[in-house]
C-alpha cells in the first residue's frame, strides 16, 4: 500500500529550496482541444478558521460520500480545534454549511474514519497519548459529540500538537485478505490490532522499530536566540505492504531515505516481529556531499510484473553549481533469489536536471507493467531568476514506458512543458497541484492525465484505440489549490475533484464531473504533449 503521495517528509537543507521551488506554481493558460467543455460543476463549501484535514468518505456506505473536515480557529495559544462533517441531497448538491460541527477533544493527535465499532457505518476516531478514543454514529447519522474510549495502549503521540490535527491511517487492510484491522504507533513498535468474533479489538501482533529521532538544543552557538531549550521530533519511517518475495502473501516494508527494512508474512499469518532483512542501497554520494542538499525518497512497487517487489530510489542531490538541482532515478529490480535480491548496482539509472515531489508508477497503457510519471522543475540561479522577474516557471511532465525487456526508455516516450503563473503577493504561492495519473474522469476504467493549475483543469483522457491520450479537455474559471482528492463522490463512476485551501478563512471547492463531455472523445492519431503557455 503507497501512501498519498503529496505528503512525503523532506530534509531540511534541501527542503527550503524544494518549497520555494515547488511554490512557483500557479496559472497556465494555452490554446488546447476542448476549451471551455464542462467538465465540472462547481460547489463551494466555508468553515470558519483554517482548514488542517479533509476526508471525504462515505460514511454509511449508501449514497453519496461525506466530507470530513477539520480546522480551527484561534491563534496561540488559544487554539480551537473543530470538526465539521458536509452532506450531500439526492441530486449529490452539498450543503454550503456545515451539517454537524463540534469541537475536538484536546487529547487528540491523530484522526482516521473507519467502522470500528458496533454503532452505524463509519466513526471518526483518533489517537491520544493513552490510546484510542471514537466519535460513533447514531441511527440518523448525527455523531455524538462526547467520545467514547476504545483501546488503552500508549501511543508515540504522548501530546497532541494544539494547532494541527493530521490524518494518519490507522484503519486499513493490512494483510491483504479483506479484512481491516488497527495499527497503533508506539515507539518502538508497531500494534496491530483485530476484531474479536464479540466486536472486541485484542492485540494480534506486534513489530518492533526504531524511529528516527531528532534533537535541538538552545545552546547552538550560533548566537541565534531560540524560543526552546530542547526540541524533539520522532519519525516513523513510511510504511507499505507489498509482496516482496513473491510467495503469494504481503509483506510489511518500512521505508526511510536510501534504506528499505522487510517484514516478512510467516505461516501464521503474521508479520515478522523483527527485521526479516534490511537494504541500504548503496546510491548515496560520498565525500563531502554525503550529508548535505540531499532528498531520498524510496518506493517499493512491482514495475515489471514478475510479482516480486522492486525498488524505485528517487534521490534530488546539488550539482555543485549555485542553486542547481539534478535528479537521480535509480531502479533496482528484484532477482527473484533470496540471498542476493538485488544487484549492488541498480538496472538502470535516469538522470534529469531539476527537483520533484517524486515518482509516480501506474500501468499508463495496459500491458501489466508499471510506468513511471516525473514531473519537475528546472532551478539553478538564472532559472530562478528568471522566474521572479517573469512570474512564470516551466513544470515539465515525462511519462517512460517500461518495455518488456523490464527497462526504461532513455528518453521520456511523452513530454510537456506548462508554464505556471506564480503569485509574490504575499511570499511566494501557487495554486495548482503537480501532475498525476490519479483518476478516472471518463469512467472507462483507465487512469488519465490531470493537470491543474490557477483557476484551469486539463484532463488527457485515455485513448481506448491503443494510442496513449486524447486530446486535453479544459475549463478554465474553476477554484484550483495545492491541496486536492480525486474522488468518486456520488457513485457515478467517474471521478471528481475536491479542492480545499489551508489559510485563515478556508475555502472548499467541490468539483463534480458532468459527464457530459464524454461524446468529445472521438478517436485521434497519436497524441504527443504541446507545450502549454
Amino acid at each position: 500500500m503507497t501512501f498519498n503521495p503529496l505528503h512525503k517528509p523532506i530534509c531540511r537543507e534541501h527542503g527550503v529550496l524544494f518549497c520555494s521551488c515547488l511554490a512557483l506554481i500557479c496559472f497556465f493558460s494555452f490554446a488546447g482541444y476542448g476549451e471551455g467543455a464542462d467538465l465540472f460543476s462547481a460547489q463551494s463549501l466555508r468553515i470558519e478558521g483554517k482548514v488542517l484535514s479533509v476526508i471525504p468518505t462515505n460514511l454509511d456506505d449508501r449514497g453519496s460520500v461525506e466530507i470530513v473536515v477539520v480546522h480551527k480557529t484561534g491563534v496561540y495559544p488559544k487554539e480551537k480545534r473543530w470538526i465539521s462533517v458536509f452532506s450531500a441531497n439526492a441530486l449529490a448538491k452539498y450543503l454550503t454549511t456545515a451539517r454537524q460541527q463540534w469541537e475536538v477533544d484536546p487529547a487528540a493527535s491523530i484522526f482516521d474514519v473507519g467502522d470500528i465499532s458496533s454503532s452505524p457505518g463509519k466513526e471518526i476516531f483518533y489517537l491520544t497519548g493513552q490510546g484510542i478514543s471514537y466519535y460513533p454514529r447514531k441511527e440518523n447519522g448525527i455523531f455524538s459529540t462526547a467520545p467514547h474510549h476504545l483501546l488503552s495502549f500508549p501511543t508515540i503521540t504522548v501530546f497532541p500538537a494544539v494547532g494541527s490535527l493530521p490524518r494518519m491511517r490507522l484503519f486499513a487492510d493490512w494483510k491483504r485478505n479483506g479484512r481491516k484491522i488497527l495499527l497503533l504507533p508506539q515507539f518502538d513498535s508497531l500494534m496491530f490490532f483485530e476484531r474479536s468474533r464479540s466486536e472486541k479489538w485484542q492485540k494480534a501482533e506486534r513489530v518492533n522499530i526504531q524511529p528516527r529521532t531528532f534533537l535541538y538544543s538552545d545552546q547552538a552557538d550560533d548566537g541565534s536566540f531560540r524560543d526552546f531549550s530542547l526540541h524533539t521530533e520522532f519519525r516513523l519511517p513510511r510504511i507499505f505492504v507489498e509482496d516482496f518475495n513473491g510467495d503469494g502473501h504481503p509483506d510489511l516494508l518500512l521505508t526511510e531515505q536510501e534504506s528499505v527494512t522487510i517484514y516478512l508474512q510467516q505461516s501464521d499469518g503474521h508479520f515478522s516481529h523483527k527485521p526479516s532483512v534490511k537494504f541500504v542501497f548503496p546510491v548515496r554520494p560520498s565525500g563531502k556531499d554525503s550529508e548535505t542538499s540531499l532528498f531520498f525518497l524510496s518506493t517499493p512497487v512491482d514495475v515489471n510484473g514478475d510479482k516480486f517487489v522492486d525498488v524505485i530510489l528517487t534521490l534530488t542531490k546539488s550539482t555543485g553549481k549555485f542553486l542547481e538541482r539534478e535528479i537521480l532515478i535509480f531502479i533496482f529490480l528484484n532477482q527473484q533469489d533470496p540471498d542476493a535480491p538485488f544487484l549492488p548496482k541498480p538496472d538502470q539509472t535516469i538522470t534529469v536536471d531539476g527537483i520533484t515531489p517524486g515518482i509516480n508508477i501506474e500501468d499508463v497503457n495496459g500491458d501489466g507493467r508499471g510506468d513511471l510519471l516525473l514531473s519537475y522543475i528546472r532551478v539553478g540561479f538564472w532559472n530562478i531568476f528568471k522566474n521572479l522577474i517573469s512570474k512564470r516557471v516551466d513544470l515539465n511532465t515525462s511519462i517512460y514506458l517500461m518495455k518488456k525487456d523490464s527497462q526504461y526508455p532513455i528518453q521520456p516516450d511523452f513530454h510537456s512543458k506548462t508554464s505556471y503563473q506564480i503569485d509574490l503577493t504575499h511570499g511566494i504561492s501557487f495554486h495548482g497541484t503537480w501532475p498525476t495519473l490519479g483518476g478516472d474522469f471518463s469512467g472507462d476504467g483507465h487512469r488519465d492525465l490531470l493537470i491543474a493549475r490557477d483557476e484551469k483543469i486539463t484532463i488527457y483522457p485515455k485513448n481506448l484505440n491503443g494510442d496513449l491520450f486524447s486530446p486535453p479537455l479544459i475549463q478554465s474559471g474553476v477554484f484550483t489549490s495545492p491541496f486536492m482528492h480525486i474522488v468518486d463522490l456520488n457513485s457515478d463512476g467517474r471521478d471528481d475533484l475536491l479542492f480545499y485551501e489551508k489559510k485563515r478563512e478556508g475555502k472548499i471547492c467541490v468539483l463534480l464531473n458532468t459527464g457530459e463531455w464524454k461524446d468529445l472523445l472521438v478517436p485521434k492519431n497519436k497524441t504527443s504533449f504541446p507545450s502549454e503557455k
